[in-house]
């Protein structure tokens, strides 16, 4: 009885353990204005950009597919500058993000 206990807390620790590999996360627009963004994967060996000026209209949300890590996070670079004419743009560098969560982009500074 006690290997049947032993192999059964083996398999619930193997199948609730995260893994590592595509998943998604989401990018909301927390500006007022429409921006461009661009967004990298800093969990891929060369830091791939996967987003390059990508459109996200006030208001709006879109899924990426980033790399996941062993501890069910992504790992990212945004910049995001206004559509229209504005200022500086802004840049977050290093954000931690959940599998299945948003991260939010503006350009307040």
């Amino acid at each position: 009885m006690k290997r049947l206990a032993t192999a059964l807390v083996t398999s619930l620790i193997t199948i609730s353990s995260v893994s590592a590999g595509p998943g998604t996360v989401t990018a909301v627009n927390d500006d007022n204005a429409d921006l461009y963004v661009s967004v990298w994967d800093l969990n891929t060996a060369d830091q791939k950009q996967i987003w390059d000026r990508q459109r996200l209209n006030d208001s709006k949300q879109l899924p990426l597919t980033v790399e996941i890590d062993g501890n069910g996070q992504a790992r990212i670079k945004w910049t995001s500058v206004r559509t229209a004419p504005s200022d500086k743009p802004k840049t977050k560098d290093g954000i931690a993000v959940n599998e299945n969560d948003n991260f939010y982009v503006d350009t307040r500074q």
